[in-house]
């Protein structure tokens, strides 16, 4: 009975990384975070899956979001870059999704078959 308590305890610590995976989509949970320094202005990025969003310590509060398939990327980044991250970023986001809707199946069962085993120890 502990292991299926384990189990169930790790499937559901597994699905709460999964929501952050899913949050970089759009920068908001960033996947890589560069810092880019010149002259005294600092400029920060918030890499998501299909988008880039920029804060500058020149423009405070305001920032700047480029999206991957957007002309605002093919003109600050090469188009085959631009392209190469959409496509990645439309491919892991799909994966991560599917893996999220498996854990929460897997959290179905596994909970049903802790439920049973507590029933059946019960009655003995």
């Amino acid at each position: 009975m502990f292991a299926h308590a384990v189990t169930l305890a790790l499937s559901s610590l597994s699905l709460v990384f999964v929501f952050p995976m899913l949050f970089g989509l759009r920068g908001a949970v960033a996947w890589t975070y560069m810092e880019n320094e010149r002259n005294t202005v600092t400029t920060k990025y918030s890499v998501g899956l299909q988008e880039i969003e920029s804060f500058s310590s020149q423009n405070e509060g305001a920032s700047t979001l480029i999206q991957f398939g957007g002309d605002a990327c093919k003109n600050s980044l090469k188009d085959s870059t631009c392209n190469s991250c959409k496509e990645a970023g439309g491919a892991t986001f799909a994966f991560t999704f599917f893996a999220m809707l498996f854990l929460v199946a897997l959290l179905a069962t596994q909970y049903a078959r802790y439920c049973s085993i507590l029933t059946s120890a019960t009655r003995t």
